[in-house]
């Protein structure tokens, strides 16, 4: 038996899309259709929006490590404005918050098939 295919992730932005715009890998259609129900009869548990949630309280235990520090990748003068836009938004969405810390991870813009970007941290990577 081969290892188990790779799905997606289930995050806010693809499970508070609509149904129809849902990236999810449920490749069976009554699976499917049971997901998509229940997570429109739950649609305000997935809100992309408001304040932090008062119930977790996230911490990383990194020992005696010292802290990584990975400086920001060159960007030309568009997608360096492009996400310095999309920073704010999601600042003034408080779905992040500024910071002084030692620790840092540049972050990288994807192009998408629209031609669009999508922008990821390379924590982790």
């Amino acid at each position: 038996m081969g290892p188990l295919p790779r799905r997606a992730p289930a995050t806010v932005h693809n499970i508070s899309a609509p149904a129809s715009q849902r990236r999810h890998r449920l490749h069976r259609e009554p699976t499917r259709a049971k997901f998509d129900d229940l997570v429109d009869d739950f649609a305000d548990a997935f809100e992309a929006h408001g304040p932090p949630t008062p119930y977790a309280e996230h911490r990383i235990d990194t020992g005696d490590h010292a802290p990584i520090a990975v400086p920001p990748y060159q960007l030309n003068a568009t997608k360096k404005q492009l996400l310095k836009e999309e920073v704010e938004k999601m600042i003034q969405a408080q779905v992040i918050e500024e910071c002084d810390s030692p620790w840092a991870a540049p972050i990288v813009l994807i192009p998408k098939k629209d031609g669009s970007m999508h922008q990821k941290s390379t924590i982790g990577s």
